[in-house]
């Protein structure tokens, strides 16, 4: 019922009625109440492991070779070096 009838006075007796109006489009609106958040889980699951696993799997596969290329670089700035301790104690 949208009018309420509400007493004001017990004295002398007056009536008055209540209406509450909606919100007018004007006035910011509240915003809606977030929706719960889960909480992270606190183990570790079988399938959380097999991706681990797969991740590390994965990122030793992209590194392998890395230490032969990386010895290649030492013996070419080893050569470097060679030569231009050569060429400053040629001159």
């Amino acid at each position: 019922m949208p009018f309420s009838v509400q007493r004001t006075g017990q004295i002398n007796r007056q009536f008055t009625v209540h209406r509450v109006d909606p919100q007018t489009p004007d006035e910011p609106q509240p915003p809606p109440p977030a929706p719960p958040v889960a909480p992270p889980p606190t183990h570790y699951t079988a399938i959380d492991w097999e991706q681990a696993v797969a991740r590390r799997r994965a990122d030793q596969n992209h590194l392998r070779g890395a230490d032969r290329a990386l010895d290649e670089m030492d013996r070419k700035a080893a050569d470097l070096n060679r030569r231009i301790l050569a060429l400053l104690a040629g001159t």
